[in-house]
């Protein structure tokens, strides 16, 4: 998703971006996919329950994802970051495009 992200961010704030180069492999080309992340992405609907869970698209919101899911301390991460993902999650649509490219 990190493509994504860096997409929103350029179009959010295209006076920081420079130029953009995207790189990566869609969910589910690998057979080495961890079993979490299988049962999430197999389960009909689980995904989209799961990206209903996440809560309020802010960069509040995800510090406290980082901190309960993560068991990352958000002093760590530069604030840019959650607000970059905050900005991707209001994108129209965004949410539900996530879910179903999980499945």
């Amino acid at each position: 998703m990190g493509g994504f992200f860096a997409l929103a961010t350029a179009l959010e704030r295209p006076e920081r971006v420079r130029a953009l180069i995207l790189v990566g492999m869609p969910v589910g080309l690998s057979r080495q996919i961890a079993f979490p992340m299988r049962i999430l992405c197999g389960v009909p609907g689980l995904a989209n329950l799961f990206v209903a869970r996440l809560g309020k698209r802010t960069a509040e919101a995800r510090k406290k994802q980082y901190r309960t899911m993560f068991h990352v301390d958000p002093a760590n991460v530069p604030e840019v970051y959650f607000e970059m993902q905050a900005a991707g999650m209001r994108i129209p649509g965004a949410l539900p495009i996530w879910a179903v490219l999980l499945r």
